[in-house]
């Protein structure tokens, strides 16, 4: 049956013609109802997909036609509706504001198509008209314009939109065919549930902000749904719950979207079996049914009982006796069911209890007896236990239960798109704590190359916590280049009434996981950090996180997902009883005690200790040494070993892990699977003190001593060689030793011996094929290397260099000897090289084409904008300099954002030149008006606002497409005469509105005579 049941009208029978080009039929209602006289010759999918490319001038009389699916009735669409047939969907762009006043959703048109063009805008199709500025021959797909549509598109009939019917589909089922298509998205929810639907900028601009909607029965699949500002629902609050959104089906670039057409859209309904998840969990009847089918949620019921001390593996439940539902109880499991006095085992859930966890210390009928009865949530696998049908925990954790208050979030800020509600204060310095495109909370006093001291605060709004006796703070972060305990640190107060914090009494808590600060990407959990009793039982209590940094020291904070919730956390001891030794070198190493001291410390550093186990899970995140530790064979994971400072240790608490590569001979030697006969021996490693399964840890070893004789020879002591120049390049021991030492680049050097397929070294291929891999490189010592512990892996970013380097498409350069120009950092979880921009090797180089003649001024912008300067106008987002692109600018944060941004020269002298000219290369993506993208010059600019000198605009030779990243020159773009004087400036000049935000990258510039 067809989805869209179009009305067939007997417009013939009645006499009633009309002409289809009428004017009226969209200047005033028409007289009669319209009617196209013609037929549609190809459908929506055919015509898609004969033009499926950027930009394609339609040149056939192709006709479609279809039915109004979406418009901006609401404001959340902006000058575009959707249009569908049987084959799929259509976006029409029309440069007009409330064109619902005309094509109603519902209405059937025709559309004659020859003279339109078909474009893709993030890869969106779309049908519309091109755009070019000044002919200069550079297209990009754009908005047809109003008088043109009246031409080309035609009424047919009434509109009709009851028959206007969606898609029902599941996120997981997305697929190219649906995109343009009106969708409806059934057992979804919000992640944002309780906050408004968008609201405008601090300017008070249009915005569209980003909403994540997730699949209830698998939160990995979700969808990104799109909310204006300008939409007239957007101050109403997002719907908490699991129900339904209706949209039309988009993309950008490769994130699946939503776009809501009006708030009667989204469809909330309580669902009685529950959704597994936190507020519409599952319910016990509907997890018996559903039992060991691999499904994992949140189940809630009432606490009956627990499993009765008989009961184990080999003599599992099997009647009423092996529940007991009255005192006294065990303290390991709990039993819930759908009704408080339930008493048959058929009818009830097992849940264990895991060891030293949060939920076995709240839980447990042993301690507390008064919990029978009461109501539980709880998070994890639906499986059998114990011979019963069951709820298997994995930590214990408070995230995995909520009963009386436990686990309820009293403040969540995700930091996504505004610090709303925290505020900033800076105490000193000139740089402040800002909301980063990427969607985090950012703090840096590192600008231009240059450390600043500052003293900068962002602090939560005030917190009542008067109702509550335990409360913790959890959130996500990453730490880099600074001392993790005095420059980025957590505070709570109860007496801060606003402004300066200094007049207000604060209480540091104590964090007790960093990320290594080795990556961009380390995102680490701060873990569940209880706020002291003090401040419990209280209102106005203010959390706050303080930065600090120093003219010698500027390190980068990020945070996000900042959530105050309910229950028992750790406390951490700033003042615990540790007692260092050792200096970290392999003659005087730490101890245990000064591993954990020194944890976060930028360079290796050699560590003493006694194996006593290991890990029983080789993943090293998001799990509990405390349940997975193993202090005696047989052992199954080699990638880790637990030392301790006595050989007898069982204790986990007492122990720290450490990482074993895979590859290195320190994994070969170690381990205890293979080993089990170093149990109990004295060992020293060399590694990076980090984070290792959530606490202070060793990892990426890559020497050793052990039992006094053997050694993994490694890079303990390294033969260092090189400056970083390009006469005398770092060697591979000297890229490892200078990890982080500088954010600047630096010329190394090696031989190129293999690359890393997958996600870690462990996927190292040193031979051919070489998987296609195009993207890094492995680089060592010696042509002839296999062992990835002796490797050094190096980026090769989406640039000239890739091309030329990579054995995916070169294999010939396997073998060879190369120098490589970028910054030393972690890459792969190792210490590597990342951000090259240049290279040689065999004596060709990736040296920009100098052109000839005198320069008067080059700005490659490879390591900074210097000697440019930027200035904004108007809006948040700035010129920047990125390490693969150069000078790069976007006013694109979460949705098209207004701006006016500029890049400056310095003053130049062209007095004694007769015809210089400007020339670069540059790359221009998301781009349809090239009007705003600009080259300015001014003899009386001296700097600040440059509204407050004359400029004249230079005509840019070539323009990229607009439609990709591909870099193309210029060409040359001459001075004009008036301009050959002193003090003269060139400037780039970016802008972008709230409907077109195109990223424009610059590098290689030269001005030139």
């Amino acid at each position: 049956m067809k989805r869209l049941n179009f009305l067939l009208l007997g417009l013939f029978a009645l006499g009633i013609i009309n002409t289809a080009c009428d004017d009226e039929n969209f200047d005033a209602p028409p007289h009669s109802e319209p009617q196209y006289l013609g037929q549609s010759n190809i459908s929506i999918s055919d015509f898609k997909a004969k033009y499926n490319k950027d930009l394609v001038e339609i040149t056939e009389d192709d006709i479609i036609e279809g039915v109004i699916t979406a418009n901006d009735v609401s404001g959340n669409l902006y000058k575009q509706i959707f249009i569908e047939d049987e084959t799929g969907g259509l976006m029409v762009a029309i440069d007009r504001n409330n064109i619902y006043n005309d094509l109603r959703v519902g209405q059937k048109i025709f559309i004659e198509t020859n003279g339109l063009y078909m474009g893709k805008y993030g890869g969106m199709p779309q049908l519309g008209y091109r755009y070019s500025r000044d002919n200069d021959g550079n297209f990009s797909i754009g908005q047809m314009p109003w008088e043109l549509l009246k031409a080309k598109v035609f009424k047919d009939g009434y509109p009709n939109p009851d028959q206007v019917v969606p898609l029902d589909m599941d996120i997981s089922s997305i697929n190219a065919d649906n995109y343009g298509r009106l969708v409806k998205l059934n057992g979804v929810f919000f992640d944002d549930a309780g906050e408004i639907f968008s609201y405008p900028t601090q300017e008070g601009g249009v915005q569209t902000l980003n909403r994540v909607i997730r699949s209830a029965n698998d939160n990995s699949q979700q969808i990104i749904g799109r909310m204006s500002s300008a939409a007239d629902f957007a101050s109403d609050t997002i719907p908490g719950g699991v129900g339904s959104v209706t949209g039309i089906l988009t993309k950008f670039n490769e994130t699946n979207q939503i776009l809501v057409r009006e708030k009667d859209d989204l469809a909330f309904d309580t669902n009685p079996d529950g959704w597994g998840i936190e507020n519409s969990p599952w319910s016990v009847d509907y997890a018996l049914a559903h039992m060991d089918e691999d499904k994992e949620g949140w189940v809630t019921g009432y606490i009956v009982g627990a499993v009765a001390p008989e009961i184990n593996e080999g003599n599992p439940i099997t009647s009423n006796d092996g529940i007991s539902f009255e005192a006294p109880f065990l303290p390991n499991t709990i039993v819930i069911a759908a009704s408080a006095d339930e008493s048959d085992w058929t009818n009830c859930l097992v849940i264990n209890l895991p060891a030293q966890s949060d939920m076995r210390t709240a839980l447990n009928l042993s301690d507390n007896p008064d919990l029978l009865g009461e109501e539980l949530r709880v998070k994890g696998s639906i499986e059998t236990i114990l011979g019963a049908g069951g709820v298997r925990i994995a930590s214990g954790s408070v995230d995995e239960f909520r009963i009386g208050g436990v686990g309820e979030e009293i403040l969540s800020v995700p930091f996504q798109s505004s610090l709303d509600p925290f505020s900033q204060y800076s105490v000193s310095g000139s740089q402040q704590w800002q909301i980063d495109s990427y969607g985090y909370a950012k703090m840096t006093g590192y600008v231009g190359g240059s450390n600043n001291a500052n003293e900068d605060w962002l602090i939560s709004p005030s917190i009542d916590l008067s109702e509550y006796s335990a409360v913790h703070v959890t959130f996500e972060h990453i730490s880099r280049y600074g001392i993790n305990s005095s420059d980025f640190t957590l505070w709570v107060s109860s007496d801060y009434s606003g402004g300066d914090p200094a007049s207000a009494t604060w209480t540091q808590i104590t964090i007790a996981n960093y990320s290594s600060g080795n990556s961009w990407d380390d995102w680490t959990n701060s873990g569940n950090l209880n706020i002291p009793v003090d401040f419990t039982g209280k209102a106005g209590v203010h959390v706050a996180l303080k930065y600090v940094s120093s003219n010698s020291r500027a390190g980068t904070w990020e945070v996000k997902n900042f959530i105050v919730r309910s229950g028992k956390g750790i406390t951490v001891d700033p003042g615990s009883d540790l007692n260092p030794a050792g200096d970290g070198t392999q003659a005087n190493p730490y101890n245990l005690d000064g591993a954990i001291e020194n944890q976060g410390a930028a360079e290796k550093a050699w560590v003493t200790g006694y194996i006593v186990g290991a890990i029983d899970n080789g993943q090293g995140s998001g799990l509990s040494i405390q349940d997975e530790s193993r202090f005696e064979g047989p052992f199954s994971v080699s990638s880790n070993i637990l030392i301790a400072a006595s050989p007898n240790e069982t204790n986990p608490d007492n122990c720290i892990p450490v990482q074993l590569v895979y590859g290195t001979d320190a994994r070969t030697i170690l381990n205890l699977v293979d080993n089990p006969g170093n149990l109990g021996q004295e060992v020293m490693v060399y590694g990076y003190l980090e984070t290792y399964y959530n606490v202070p840890g060793i990892k990426d070893v890559s020497d050793y001593v052990f039992d006094g004789g053997s050694s993994g020879g490694g890079d303990s002591n390294p033969s260092d060689e090189g400056d970083g120049t390009r006469e005398n390049p770092y060697n591979i021991a000297s890229i490892i030793a200078n990890q982080n030492a500088t954010t600047d680049k630096v010329w190394s050097t090696g031989y190129i011996v293999g690359v890393i397929e997958g996600m870690s070294i462990s996927g190292a291929v040193f031979t051919e094929p070489f998987a296609g891999v195009e993207t890094n490189l492995l680089i060592a010592a010696s042509p002839t290397e296999t062992n990835p512990g002796n490797c050094v892996p190096v980026q090769l970013p989406n640039n000239d260099v890739r091309p030329v380097l990579n054995l995916g498409t070169n294999p010939e350069n396997h073998g060879k000897l190369v120098l490589i120009y970028g910054t030393l950092e972690s890459y792969f979880g190792v210490p590597g090289v990342k951000n090259v921009t240049n290279y040689e090797i065999e004596g060709v180089s990736g040296d920009p084409d100098q052109p000839e003649g005198a320069i008067i001024l080059n700005a490659a912008f490879d390591t900074e904008l210097a000697p440019f300067s930027s200035y904004s106008v108007i809006g948040a987002e700035v010129w920047i300099f990125d390490a693969n692109y150069g000078a790069k600018m976007s006013g694109y944060n979460g949705a098209p954002m207004e701006n006016e941004d500029w890049l400056i020269s310095p003053q130049l002298d062209l007095s004694g030149y007769s015809a210089p000219y400007v020339v670069f290369d540059h790359a221009l993506n998301f781009a349809t008006d090239m009007e705003l993208y600009s080259l300015m010059i001014s003899n009386d600019y001296s700097g600040g606002d440059p509204s407050a000198a004359t400029w004249t605009e230079l005509n840019i030779t070539t323009m990229p497409s607009g439609s990709d990243w591909t870099f193309v020159n210029s060409g040359h773009i001459n001075i004009p005469a008036g301009f050959l004087v002193n003090e003269v400036t060139i400037a780039f000049k970016y802008q972008s509105t709230t409907s077109e935000a195109g990223t424009w990258e610059i590098k290689n510039l030269f001005v030139i005579e």
